[in-house]
């Protein structure tokens, strides 16, 4: 397994001073993180610093050892951080609380440094400890000090000493097998296993088959995961008598329902006597249920129209499709607040239009009159709902991407801003997504070479406010860059800062890659191949294409990937999810 540097550094105000030194003119004392990311660590981390006496610091294995050699935790001055305490409101971080006698025992964050006064002249060894959830293939978690680091510090009177204590992984080195998620590991997830629970003897994730008929093309998949709730995936059947929107329910930890015979195969989410393509889902929440809504293109009124409806897990039959207008309605794209569903769609040649429901309900209730969002030639729209109640639709027009933020009711408010920040040659192919801390994410096809990625396309992305202002320049998801990386897809999940998934096609090589990104735009560790650049998502044979993602799972703990596998009679949408 190869050893991962350095990801994050944490400059302390642990001052270690005796008697009359000034705290403030000490240099600062750093404990650095090695193979460990600020992520996998839940709450504080634990502080003590206590006489060396018989003990000693062993520095290249973070650990304190006694004069045997054995490792010592639990008899240390001091208590232990246990999984229900985790340095919780009775260990909050405070200074000049220590007395002579009484060793430090307290906890600190990036953002609330401790200054530490040691009265009595002496050499001391400083512990610090990282608890955190180790992750397991079943999908639960397991509580345990995850990083530990210590440092030998000598204090003569009136002297003021810093040091650095280097807080390593405490987890056995992760072997296939182990039953532990590995940094760098990727392994199977629930029943799809070959090892009864553990990683398999692959280390991979299984890619499964959505669709279990095969006649016609299966195409355009979409997916919608919500946390705790049943794995929907949804694609378009084309070339057959019964062109429709069909979708696979998969258990809530992402294994093949076997619980409802109806679910076990596909079943129609979008039928009817004509065509029905060009799925879209989004997570709603009716009442205390959750569950998703769908819309997709239907040919049932002619010049051809666009229908949505609200699913369970018991999909019903109808849908509500809007008004029959003059233009051919296509594309439609979805988005649900806490209370509405926002419908977005273009028409050819006239631009982009929205309409809305409210409130969300099973069956949808009747559609607001349509409102135009943008005019002109238009082309792949992308309905988010904001964190504040309120909606955005993204856009590509002209070779720029657009977009316009809506009220909580659907109508337009301020002017459509350009978020693409250069505009020379082609920008296309949006995605994008809200944040839960406020604002979006957007992300484009983007044929304009810099730095980055002087080959072909790039996959750009940058994130927006409430105000659809940018909050930072420009980036590129993939590093990857032989070859053109083309038609993005983003899902999001909650943190501090949230984490942005972004897959994509890679066209020189047939294949789906994603990345793991911040969205302050900083790295994100994929326990996929164990790394914070660009990872493979499919194989390339046969190609594959236009990347759907979602983040769910039991706990919100995986994300899944859908895709197009393969060209012609016999492709398939295919399935893949991994452990976050």
């Amino acid at each position: 397994m190869p050893k991962r540097t350095t990801r994050c550094a944490l400059a302390l105000m642990v001052v270690m001073s005796a008697c009359a030194a000034d705290p403030s003119d000490a240099p600062p004392f750093v404990v650095s993180l090695d193979e460990l990311m600020l992520s996998d660590l839940v709450g504080p981390l634990h502080l003590r610093v206590f006489p060396r006496g018989a003990l000693r610091c062993d520095a290249a294995s973070g650990q304190v050892r006694d004069a045997s050699g054995q490792r010592v935790l639990a008899a240390l001055p001091g208590r232990d951080v246990t999984p229900a305490v985790r340095c919780g409101s009775g260990w909050a971080t405070q200074s000049a609380r220590f007395g002579t006698a009484t060793p430090v025992d307290t906890c600190f964050t990036a953002s609330q440094p401790t200054t530490v006064a040691i009265n009595d002249p002496g050499t001391y060894i400083v512990l610090v400890h990282g608890q955190g959830d180790l992750r397991l293939p079943d999908g639960t978690t397991r509580s345990e000090i995850l990083g530990s680091g210590c440092a030998d510090v000598t204090v003569a009177a009136g002297q003021q000493q810093s040091a650095t204590v280097v807080v390593r992984e405490q987890r056995p080195v992760g072997r296939c097998g182990d039953e532990v998620l590995d940094f760098d590991e990727a392994c199977d997830l629930g029943a799809a296993n070959a090892d009864g629970g553990a990683c398999s003897t692959t280390c991979q994730t299984p890619v499964v088959r959505a669709n279990t008929e095969t006649a016609g093309l299966q195409r355009r998949p979409a997916v919608v995961w919500p946390t705790g709730r049943r794995l929907v995936v949804a694609w378009q059947v084309e070339n057959v008598p019964a062109e429709d929107v069909k979708a696979r329910f998969f258990a809530p930890d992402g294994s093949p329902e076997t619980i409802f015979g109806a679910l076990r195969n596909e079943v129609v989410l979008g039928g009817g006597a004509s065509s029905q393509t060009a799925p879209a889902l989004t997570p709603v929440t009716v009442g205390a249920q959750r569950a998703f809504a769908g819309a997709w293109e239907t040919l049932q009124v002619t010049p051809g129209n666009v229908a949505a409806q609200v699913f369970n897990d018991d999909p019903p039959t109808g849908s509500a499709a809007l008004p029959t207008a003059g233009a051919r309605r296509l594309a439609p794209t979805i988005a649900a607040s806490a209370d509405r569903l926002l419908l977005a769609w273009r028409e050819p040649g006239m631009g982009l239009r929205a309409s809305s429901f409210g409130p969300i309900a099973r069956p949808l209730g009747a559609a607001s009159a349509p409102v135009s969002v943008a005019d002109g030639e238009v082309g792949d729209p992308r309905a988010v709902a904001l964190s504040d109640g309120t909606f955005a639709v993204v856009w590509s027009a002209a070779g720029d991407i657009f977009a316009r933020r809506l009220t909580a009711a659907g109508a337009p408010m301020d002017a459509a801003v350009r978020v693409n920040p250069n505009p020379a040659e082609a920008q296309d192919l949006p995605s994008a997504a809200a944040l839960p801390e406020g604002g979006l994410v957007v992300a484009w096809q983007d044929a304009a070479r810099d730095a980055a990625d002087m080959d072909a396309t790039a996959i750009r992305w940058v994130r927006l406010d409430a105000s659809l202002r940018a909050m930072g320049a420009a980036a590129t998801a993939n590093t990857t860059t032989a070859g053109p990386q083309s038609r993005p897809a983003l899902a999001v999940a909650g943190g501090t800062p949230s984490t942005v998934l972004f897959v994509w096609e890679d066209e020189a090589t047939g294949t789906i890659r994603g990345r793991l990104r911040r969205a302050d735009d900083r790295d994100a560790f994929s326990r996929l191949g164990g790394t914070s650049a660009d990872f493979l998502v499919s194989e390339a044979t046969p190609a594959q294409h236009r990347p759907a993602a979602a983040f769910g799972g039991p706990m919100g703990d995986r994300f899944v990937v859908a895709w197009e596998a393969g060209e012609g009679v016999g492709a398939g949408v295919a399935v893949r999810q991994f452990p976050r």
